[in-house]
């Protein structure tokens, strides 16, 4: 050190690495993939690890991965939460979304019946890296979003409301998910940390007339840096 500064060389003062503050929010993680529409399902889909783009291009026109509605976070390269984030994890909800799709019309009848197949047929694991985590079947997971009411045709020509949400308090709908707290305690989540949800499919089994747009919802708080 002596000899650097006897030639000239300035010392420089480097700054300590320091914690970066945050601030709290009840926040969900949200992200979504797609199935095309008239294309076999695909057998494995990992949600959270694109919040870019969407894996399978949607038959929809005009239809891509939005950030606000499809997902709440930015990046790719399934790294998981990104930098500067935190996550606390209360409870799971998925929902099927049919963007640009009437699912009340006579033609789309059957849309409602396709998305109780592919519940039916699906299964989400949740990982933290290559270690699974929590294996839940599709249907056991609240669909916990949309209106409370529903129409969907019982025949081809004749279409018959059906209540197919159920209402909560104040006629809400009810968008309680799946608890995964272990004595009211969360899963925590840290920054960088690789974790994402698996999708599976029974591959073969039938092909959707329309799009369909799998939105895993994780209910929390999250926690972005201040910077």
């Amino acid at each position: 050190m002596q000899q650097l500064i006897r030639r000239g060389v300035p010392l420089r003062e480097i700054a300590p690495t320091q914690s970066v503050g945050g601030r709290a929010r009840k926040e969900s993680l949200i992200d979504t993939v797609c199935y095309t529409g008239g294309a076999a399902l695909s057998s494995q889909l990992k949600v959270f690890n694109d919040f870019g783009a969407f894996a399978n291009v949607p038959a929809t026109s005009g239809i891509s991965k939005t950030e606000g509605r499809d997902t709440n976070l930015t990046g790719n390269g399934g790294i998981g939460l990104p930098s500067g984030h935190a996550f606390e994890w209360y409870q799971w909800r998925h929902a099927v979304l049919t963007y640009g799709t009437n699912r009340g019309t006579t033609a789309n009848y059957v849309v409602d019946e396709e998305i109780h197949r592919f519940l039916m047929l699906l299964h989400c694991q949740f990982k933290f890296q290559q270690t699974v985590h929590i294996i839940a079947p599709g249907h056991e997971l609240p669909q916990g979003t949309g209106p409370a009411w529903g129409s969907v045709a019982a025949t081809g020509t004749n279409a018959t409301p059906v209540t197919y949400k159920a209402l909560g308090p104040n006629g809400i709908p009810d968008r309680k998910g799946k608890v995964i707290t272990i004595g009211n305690d969360p899963i925590s989540i840290e920054q960088l940390q690789n974790f994402g949800v698996i999708n599976f499919v029974q591959q073969g089994a039938f092909s959707p007339t329309v799009d369909l747009f799998s939105q895993h919802i994780l209910d929390g708080v999250l926690t972005r840096a201040l910077v």
